[in-house]
């Protein structure tokens, strides 16, 4: 199997970070879109996962970092 599990959800919000950084205005602005990466790279590997390109488990790193500053609160 190949990609499409999400259809390539992870894709538009890599974009839609990149436009959030190219317009930033301020500290915030910024942050947001690091979070915005941080976030499309979980959906890829969750995607990833569900259809057979990584094997089980390989999204947790990644899901975790996006969960961390939740986790803790």
């Amino acid at each position: 199997m190949s990609g499409g599990a999400l259809n390539y959800v992870y894709q538009t919000v890599h974009e839609a970070a990149g436009e959030v950084l190219n317009r930033a205005t301020r500290p915030e602005h910024v942050a947001f879109a690091q979070h915005l990466f941080a976030v499309s790279a979980a959906l890829r590997d969750l995607e990833w996962v569900w259809s057979g390109d990584y094997g089980p488990g390989r999204e947790l790193d990644s899901i975790n970092a996006v969960l961390g500053a939740a986790r803790k609160e």
